[in-house]
């Protein structure tokens, strides 16, 4: 039998359940992250992102290196469902955002989006990969004592549903 039954939180972000008759110890935090990851690869591989349109823009301000940055590069962030506008050197005006993110992570996400296109010259399927492992880890940042038991559901579906993942 390939699904969870039942689940009991453990200290340090872990869950106990059991899977065909094993038990089995899942850490939510890296369970998150190894799905996001595979989402975000797939959405690039049938390029369909998901972006939630903001009501009301969110005015970043940056280096100009930064901005520089945020230009040259604006294919790949915009693939991966973060829209937005340069609107001189140092302010970018964010018009929507990822659907696993809030208003309040695009800042942070952006900065380590730009950080890994700083530091790494790759070709463009590496390079992609490598902001979908950002992405993943940003979206997976909150800490698993707050995820609700819908989320831990949701994880452990998505975990017995297949993919390559060790738990």
């Amino acid at each position: 039998d390939g699904n969870f039954s039942g689940s009991l939180p453990l200290a340090g972000g872990y869950i106990a359940s059991s899977m065909g008759g094993n038990l089995v110890l899942v850490d939510l935090r890296r369970a998150k992250e190894a799905i996001l990851f595979e989402r975000y690869r797939m959405m690039l591989s049938n390029e369909s992102s998901v972006t939630q349109k903001l009501m009301f823009p969110e005015l970043l301000v940056f280096s100009t290196d930064d901005v520089a940055l945020l230009r040259e590069q604006a294919d790949d962030i915009t693939a991966f469902g973060v829209e937005y506008v340069v609107r001189d050197d140092n302010n970018v005006e964010v018009t929507g955002i990822p659907a696993d993110f809030s208003v309040e992570d695009v800042q942070t996400l952006l900065y380590d989006m730009i950080d890994a296109l700083r530091e790494e010259t790759l070709p463009l399927v590496e390079r992609r990969e490598r902001l979908a492992s950002i992405m993943a880890k940003d979206g997976a940042r909150r800490t698993p004592k707050s995820y609700t038991e819908g989320e831990i559901n949701a994880i452990l579906e998505a975990l017995s549903d297949g993919g390559r993942y060790n738990y």
